[in-house]
């Protein structure tokens, strides 16, 4: 794992593929901004660890 301190305003380069950018913290939660080609699968990890719903009948 890498640990970077970013504060508003600077970003982090991914792979050349995805730029992460800190656009604000407020109250210890940062909100950030993703930008990368369409063909980059970005997904929120709860999301994806999510036991898929059941459909009612």
């Amino acid at each position: 794992m890498l640990k970077l301190g970013r504060r508003a305003g600077q970003s982090i380069l991914v792979d050349g593929q995805a730029e992460i950018v800190v656009l604000s913290m407020k109250d210890g939660v940062a909100q950030l901004g993703i930008f990368a080609d369409k063909k980059v699968k970005v997904m929120r990890k709860e999301l994806l660890q999510k036991p898929p719903v059941e459909k009612r009948r």
